[in-house]
């Protein structure tokens, strides 16, 4: 697990990396980050705000690069169209950093903004920036970065549940259970499959998936059934062979490190 000084060094050596390219307008500390962070669960909002989409890729791209050799157990990208890039990385000790190049032209304010750096030519009034929600992140996610998400939100739900957060890990179980569903369904039939259906699946799966479910609202319950859910992946994962011996092992060892901390 992380130390609340490591998180820090990482955030300014974040900023700094991105105050050395003059595509870089803005730099933005977006939710928890503006105020110290909620906790130690917390995770790291970061916005770098440029002029164009193409700026965007560009800067993407050389961040991208410079976080794949730090070798992250999670780094899965998502673009959305026309306004931002946005990469999620997790590392080894389970820091969370969530950074997105966005073009200015097309965000909308919101609240909890704090300005961490600005070019001298940047106005401020032209500032908008819109939050995306979780459900419209699953929509943006191709076929094969299913697993690599579901790991994400596995993620989710261990630091909500370590929080007392029952709520918020249920809505990211529902996700999980639903790329759960995806996955199994895209190798077995070939197709995605967009709800359970009894008839579809067999014995193994339709046990397994059941016990994803509970409705005790504990932190005992809770950690009972990531766990479980966390080890149906990993057996669809390598029962299926859907990704490499390599990338099998690296989910491992998420899981295992996940499971530190909950001892």
């Amino acid at each position: 697990m992380y130390t609340v000084k490591e998180r820090k060094k990482k955030m300014n050596d974040i900023i700094d990396y991105f105050k050395t390219f003059s595509e870089a307008k803005a730099i933005l500390l977006l939710g928890s980050t503006t105020y110290g962070f909620k906790d130690i669960y917390s995770d790291m909002d970061i916005s770098v705000i440029v002029d164009s989409i193409e700026d965007a890729r560009k800067l993407f791209k050389l961040f991208k690069n410079k976080i794949e050799n730090e070798k992250p157990l999670i780094l899965a990208d998502i673009y959305f169209k026309e306004s931002h890039y946005l990469l999620v990385c997790v590392f080894d000790n389970l820091l969370e950093i969530n950074v997105s190049i966005a073009n200015r032209q097309v965000f909308k304010i919101r609240q909890r903004v704090k300005l961490a750096y600005h070019t001298k030519d940047f106005d401020v009034n032209y500032l908008e920036v819109k939050e995306q929600k979780i459900n419209d992140l699953v929509s943006y996610i191709k076929e094969k970065e299913y697993i690599e998400h579901s790991v994400y939100f596995m993620k989710h739900v261990l630091f909500l549940t370590l929080r007392n957060d029952f709520m918020n890990a249920s809505g990211y179980m529902a996700n999980i259970r639903e790329l759960l569903i995806k996955i199994y369904g895209l190798k077995t039939f070939g197709k995605l499959v967009d709800k359970f259906d009894k008839s579809l699946f067999d014995d193994d799966f339709k046990l397994n998936y059941q016990k994803t479910y509970t409705n005790q609202f504990n932190q005992k319950a809770f950690l009972k059934i990531f766990d479980h859910t966390f080890l149906l992946l990993l057996d669809i994962i390598n029962d299926e062979k859907i990704c490499s011996n390599e990338d099998y092992k690296r989910y491992h060892k998420i899981y295992q490190s996940m499971k530190r901390v909950i001892k």
